[in-house]
């Protein structure tokens, strides 16, 4: 059974206050997923790596090499069979002002028999240290210009008859500044960034210090958050099939059945597309299905991908909306490839099911449809003497022989589990050996 690991990780994240806090990073082929959360400077950040589609041959591992620039005496390499694996950091044993905006990046590559044969991937991305865990923030973007984001503040610090000033400043737009007094240690400061004040998508920081306030007053901490704008919708294309062996996350289909394909807009506010009485965005969607544009305006569409291949699907997004004496118009282009594989249909096999004991036994086995690559692996057992044998092999052809010579007269149990990408197949043969 394919590891669950892959979907358990997408369920870890951080929770602040109700909030989540995490972050999902994919490879640029997708080849495999980091995923981690902010945290302060004295507590481990916790980098996860998932690979996509990891074989699970004895033969097969993986190098996981983390390298940060600015701590280097953190980069580390780790090497497993697993196509998972995570890597604790402590960057400060104490309140060092070390808190800020960091680079991680993690290259991946398979290993054959303890030789690296090929890189997989690599990702660079940005990772948060907070000051000490008393103050923590996020945000629900990236979102779209003229759209709203939402920043949130939590601070730790526990005091009598409580009275706070959260100071919001932002360097590129010192005209959203604000002052928020509240006896609560979360608040929430709700904004739209107009594109008539800037129209340049990017990232760009906000500072809140925290202050106490009582006679003299005093602060708490300050805070660094960065957050990003774009001029274009933001979203993604989500796949879904109903096969029980490919994973949401997976970028594979199978060829016999269709798959549904939804376009996103991420828009958590719901001001493009509707949410508590906000009207929505008219929204127009155009599909493109390997170079081929696809008729209909729908947000959702279903395709069933035949013949094994790279799939590579793009729909464009454009929505219009009118609000107030504005008329906004927003426009984006998600992408996705999918590879389409067949699944097997079938696994028989030619030879004979007794044989004599020290005698050559050959059982030559098929297999019927399904793409390669293929992995198989067999179990012998039997029970008088008790006798256990687990062999794994990965190959590229429809065809494979199990081959053995058996020293103890019984009956032998074989169990051979073989599996491609988007199928697997179990067969057991008993063999009598007299």
């Amino acid at each position: 059974m394919r590891s669950l690991s892959s979907f358990f990780i997408l369920c870890i994240v951080l929770s602040i206050n109700g909030m989540m806090y995490s972050k999902l990073v994919w490879s640029h082929n997708r080849t495999f997923l980091l995923h981690y959360g902010a945290a302060s400077i004295d507590t481990p950040v916790r980098f996860y790596i998932s690979v996509t589609n990891h074989s699970e041959s004895n033969d097969t591992s993986y190098e996981y090499r983390f390298t940060f620039d600015e701590f280097p005496q953190h980069d580390k390499t780790i090497v497993s069979t697993e196509g998972d694996t995570m890597y604790s950091v402590q960057f400060a044993s104490t309140c060092e002002p070390k808190e800020g905006n960091y680079t991680v990046r993690v290259d991946v590559w398979e290993c054959q028999l303890g030789v690296q044969t090929l890189s997989i991937g690599a990702v660079n991305s940005s990772f948060e240290l907070f000051e000490c865990n008393y103050i923590e923030m996020g945000d629900d973007g990236p979102v779209t210009f003229d759209a709203p984001i939402t920043f949130s503040v939590f601070n730790r610090h526990r005091v009598d008859d409580p009275s706070y000033e959260y100071r919001f400043a932002f360097d590129q737009f010192p005209q959203h500044d604000k002052t928020i007094v509240s006896t609560s240690r979360s608040v929430e400061y709700s904004l739209t960034f107009e594109s008539s004040s800037t129209s340049k998508s990017g990232n760009y920081t906000v500072k809140v210090d925290i202050w106490f306030l009582r006679v003299p007053s005093y602060s708490l901490g300050t805070v660094l958050n960065t957050f990003e704008l774009s001029d274009s919708l933001i979203g993604f294309i989500d796949k879904d099939q109903n096969h029980f062996y490919v994973l949401p996350m997976d970028n594979l289909v199978v060829t016999v059945m269709p798959v549904k394909l939804t376009a996103e807009i991420r828009d958590p506010t719901g001001f493009f597309t509707g949410r508590c009485g906000i009207p929505p965005a008219n929204v127009t969607y155009k599909w493109i299905v390997n170079d081929e544009v696809q008729e209909g305006n729908s947000k959702v569409i279903e395709r069933t991908f035949s013949q094994p291949q790279l799939n590579n699907i793009s729909v464009i997004i454009t929505a219009t909306k009118t609000n107030g004496s504005r008329t906004i118009q927003k426009s984006g282009t998600f992408n996705i490839s999918l590879k389409s594989k067949h699944p097997m249909n079938n696994l028989t096999f030619d030879g004979p099911t007794e044989v004599k004991v020290f005698e050559r036994h050959q059982l030559d086995f098929k297999i019927h449809g399904g793409t390669p690559p293929f992995h198989y692996k067999y179990f012998l057992r039997m029970d008088e003497p008790n006798t256990d044998v687990a062999v794994a092999r990965d190959i590229n052809e429809s065809y494979f022989s199990i081959i053995n010579y058996f020293s103890e007269k019984g009956t032998i149990d074989l169990h051979i589990v073989l599996r491609n990408e988007v199928s697997t197949i179990s067969e057991r043969v008993t063999i009598k050996v007299h």
